[in-house]
């Protein structure tokens, strides 16, 4: 019984502590956008500007990817997630990860940056959004 007690107490000190230092990685690597990528120069992050010419140009491509944040539980900045179902979401516009974007910062990273990816992502995903809305709304059989 003493050693069960003990096993109990060494995984939940385990789970505990791996909830707390976990760092989620995207799902795939293809869907993920990284430090290759034009969208995460730092000049492009930094601008709303650039975030709505983004997404209207992704818009006409018909290329409906919502940005995500890969914390333990995807987010799309911009979007109520009590609206619009994650599955439905995903099903419809598809989803871009965005790398360095999980629940820890990386040593040396700001957390202007990352607000600055936020906002960022806030304005894109709400064009993106009403765009993949539109398609599928006007598409419909």
């Amino acid at each position: 019984m003493n050693n069960l007690k003990t096993s109990l107490a060494v995984l939940l000190a385990l789970s505990i502590n791996a909830c707390v230092t976990e760092k989620v990685e995207s799902v795939s690597d293809s869907a993920t956008l990284g430090a290759n990528d034009d969208l995460t120069s730092p000049n492009a992050l930094h601008s709303t500007k650039q975030a709505v010419i983004d997404a209207e140009k992704a818009v006409e491509n018909q290329n409906f990817e919502l940005l995500a944040f890969t914390n333990k539980v995807i987010n799309f900045p911009g979007i109520d997630m009590n609206l619009y179902p994650l599955d439905d979401l995903q099903q419809q516009c598809g989803v871009k990860y965005l790398s360095g974007s999980g629940d820890t910062l990386e040593i040396g990273e700001s957390t202007e940056g990352r607000k600055a990816l936020k906002n960022y992502a806030t304005t894109y995903n709400l064009i993106v959004l009403k765009g993949c809305q539109t398609f599928h709304k006007n598409n419909q059989k």
